[in-house]
C-alpha cells in the first residue's frame, strides 16, 4: 500500500470519528445525531463557526504530517501532544490527559490496592543512596520480614538502586504476584546490612496510620490517639474504624488526626470518613456548570467518635477531599483546627476513561462546605494566595529542618496535644 493511500485511510478513519465526535453529545442525552453537524464534519461544506473551522484545520495539519513530514511521527506520540495542549489551553491545573501508567497509577492511589502487579507493601521516597522507606503497610510482604521505615534499599535483585530513578526502582521491585525479589537493605540506626527474598503480592495500600502519641509533653498524661491520615481512597473509612478501635480499646482521651501532606483523593472517601464523627448532615455540595447543586450527606449508622476532643492538623499541602473533611469538620465546631491555610482546592474532577488505557481527567464543577464556603483558592499574576483555603483556629507549624516523623519537635502537635489537654481536665 502507498504511503498516500495510506494518510488517506487515516484521514478517512479520522473524519468518521470526527462525525462520531460532533454526535456524541447528541447520543450521550439519548437522541440520534444531528444531521445538520455531518456535513461540517466531513468538510462538505463551510464550517458554520470558527470552532469546527478550527477543528477542520487540525485534520488538514494532520494530514499535511502524514503526507509530507521529513521522518517516521509518531502517531501515538501526535495524539498525546495534542490531547496535552487542549487540556493545557482550557488553563486549569487539575484537567490533564494521564497517559496508561499514570493512569494506573492514579486508580492505585483512589482504590488503595494494587494495579495489574504486586509488591512488597511499602512506600518508597527518593533516596540518593537508593529509595528509603517511607512506611510499611500492614500485614504485607515487607511488614512480614521485618522492613521498617527509614530503611534504604540499597540493590533490587543484585543491581544497584543507587541513584536511579524511583519510577524505574518501584517497577523492578513490583511483578506478578507469588514471584520473588531480591533486596539488600541498610538501617541506618543499626549501620547493618541486611538481605530479603520477598514474595511478591497483591496489598491493600496503607493510608491510615494509629499510634499512641508518646512524647516528652505527654509523660505522665492521659493517652492521646494520633491518626496519620495519608490519602482520601476509597477504603480509608475501613481503615480508620480499625486504627480507631485498636485506639478506643487503649484508652484514649482525645484524639488527632493529621492530615498535613494529605493532597485529597476521593470526594465521596471524604463524605464516608465524616460519616464517623458527623451523622446525617450535609458534607459538601457540589455545582456543575449549568448551576446544578448536588448535595452530599453522611450516612447514617457509622458515628463511631465521639465524646473526645479533637484536634486536626492542616498545612498547606492539605487539599481536595482532606480540605472537605477538614472543612465539615469546622463547619459543625467538632474540631479544633491547627496548622496552616491550607492548599484550596475547590474543584471537582471526573476521569474519562479512553481506548488506550489512559484517561482525562477533568474538571466538572466546584464543591461548597456545609456553611456554603468555596475553598478554592485565588492568587495574583505572581501566583501568590490571596483567599481560599481553610484558616486553622490556631496557626503553628514544624520548624525548618524537623523531620516529618519527629514528634518531639513538632510544634504543631505539640500544641495539639496542650489543647486536648486543656479540655480533659
Amino acid at each position: 500500500m502507498t504511503k498516500s493511500k495510506r494518510t488517506a485511510l487515516v484521514l478517512i478513519a479520522v473524519l468518521i470519528g470526527s462525525v462520531f465526535g460532533y454526535g456524541w453529545t447528541d447520543l450521550m442525552q439519548g437522541r440520534l445525531p444531528q444531521l445538520s453537524t455531518v456535513p461540517a464534519a466531513l468538510g462538505l461544506r463551510k464550517p458554520s463557526s470558527e470552532n469546527s473551522s478550527a477543528s477542520f484545520a487540525f485534520l488538514q495539519a494532520l494530514g499535511n504530517i502524514d503526507e509530507k513530514f521529513y521522518g517516521s511521527p509518531d502517531r501515538q506520540q501526535l495524539t498525546y501532544a495534542a490531547t496535552d495542549g487542549m487540556m493545557q489551553a482550557l488553563k486549569d491545573p487539575y484537567t490533564m490527559l494521564m497517559r496508561p501508567e499514570q493512569a494506573d497509577r492514579f486508580r492505585e492511589s483512589s482504590t488503595g490496592t494494587f494495579v495489574g502487579s504486586g509488591g512488597i507493601g511499602a512506600e518508597l521516597a527518593p533516596d540518593p543512596m537508593g529509595p528509603r522507606v517511607k512506611h510499611v503497610f500492614k500485614n504485607g510482604p515487607a511488614a512480614q520480614a521485618g522492613i521498617q521505615p527509614e530503611d534504604i534499599i540499597l540493590k533490587v535483585n543484585g543491581k544497584s538502586a543507587a541513584g536511579d530513578n524511583l519510577n524505574k526502582v518501584v517497577s523492578t521491585i513490583r511483578g506478578e504476584p507469588g514471584t520473588t525479589v531480591h533486596l539488600v537493605v541498610y538501617r541506618e540506626r543499626t549501620k547493618q546490612t541486611k538481605e530479603y527474598f520477598l514474595t511478591r503480592a497483591l496489598a491493600t495500600i496503607q493510608d491510615v496510620y494509629g499510634s499512641i502519641l508518646k512524647t516528652s509533653y505527654t509523660k505522665g498524661k492521659p493517652q492521646i490517639g494520633y491518626v496519620e491520615l495519608r490519602k482520601f481512597t476509597t477504603t480509608i473509612a475501613s481503615q480508620y474504624d480499625g486504627e480507631f478501635q485498636t485506639l478506643k480499646e487503649l484508652g484514649i482521651k482525645g484524639l488527632i488526626i493529621d492530615l498535613r501532606g494529605n493532597g485529597g483523593g476521593i470526594m465521596q472517601a471524604a463524605v464516608d470518613l465524616s460519616a464517623r464523627f458527623i451523622e446525617g448532615k450535609l458534607i459538601t455540595s457540589m455545582k456543575n456548570r449549568a448551576g446544578f447543586v448536588e448535595s452530599y450527606v453522611s450516612p447514617t449508622g457509622y458515628l463511631t467518635t465521639q465524646g473526645i476532643p479533637i484536634v486536626l492538623l492542616v498545612d498547606g499541602e492539605t487539599a481536595s477531599a482532606a480540605e472537605i473533611f477538614a472543612g465539615a469538620m469546622k463547619d459543625y465546631k467538632l474540631a479544633t483546627i491547627v496548622g496552616e491555610r491550607t492548599f484550596g482546592k475547590g474543584r471537582v474532577q471526573q476521569t474519562f476513561p479512553l481506548r488506550d488505557g489512559s484517561q482525562a481527567k477533568i474538571t466538572i464543577g466546584r464543591y461548597f462546605l456545609p456553611l456554603g464556603e468555596s475553598v478554592d483558592r485565588v492568587v495574583d499574576d505572581e501566583g501568590k494566595m490571596l483567599s481560599g483555603g481553610i484558616e486553622p483556629d490556631v496557626k503553628a507549624s514544624r520548624k525548618p529542618g524537623t523531620a516529618l516523623d519527629d514528634r518531639e519537635h513538632d510544634e504543631a502537635l505539640k500544641k495539639a496535644a496542650e489543647i486536648i489537654y486543656s479540655k480533659t481536665r
